[in-house]
């Protein structure tokens, strides 16, 4: 253990005398110059976006079509378009639709006059049936004719109700044609 600590000591005293001494540096031009690359600063405007190249598919798939049957006559769409709610994707024949919603109507105007006609007849059998009742009652007809005036009460309230079913069955009618035409148009 001695001997390591003297060759330690005598390590360390080598190392202080070597340092004692100044030795004077050479200054030279090549150690005052070193070569360095130079780049002039610009001003470059980046893109945001990279290019990828791949395959998309569609998050959702939604299929579409008429409610109504026909033959489709415009498109407004193209296989791969963008579209949003409330587009319009394409139209179906409406021309058959257009004549049966006229007739329709048509149907129901007449309804309406046809129910105001039996009004009127049902209103004059009412007062006709009031007027025989109390001819009857008093003995001045027999009981055939105030059998037939109750009768044609009957038969004139009958025709009106059967008016009044007929002009609201025209009017539905006239509804749903009408909803039908507006089914013609498909839109997203």
């Amino acid at each position: 253990m001695r001997n390591r600590i003297q060759a330690l000591v005598l390590c360390f005293i080598m190392t202080l005398l070597g340092g004692c001494g100044k030795a004077e540096a050479v200054k030279t031009e090549n150690n005052l110059l070193k070569p360095v690359k130079t780049v002039e600063v610009e001003m470059v405007t980046l893109k945001d976006s990279l290019d990828y190249i791949g395959v998309v598919g569609a998050k959702e798939y939604t299929s579409y079509g008429s409610k109504i049957p026909g033959k489709v006559t415009s498109v407004y769409v193209e296989e791969g378009d963008s579209i949003r709610e409330g587009d319009l994707l394409f139209e179906v024949d409406d021309e058959d639709l257009l004549t049966a919603h006229e007739s329709a109507q048509i149907q129901a105007s007449q309804s309406v006059t046809v129910k105001h006609k039996l009004n009127e007849a049902l209103d004059f059998a009412k007062s006709n049936y009031e007027r025989t009742k109390s001819l009857y009652e008093n003995g001045a007809v027999s009981k055939a004719q105030f059998d037939e005036a109750t009768l044609k009460i009957e038969i004139a309230q009958s025709d009106f109700d059967n008016a009044t079913n007929a002009d609201e069955l025209a009017n539905v009618n006239v509804e749903k044609l009408g909803r039908d035409l507006g089914d013609t148009k498909v839109y997203a």
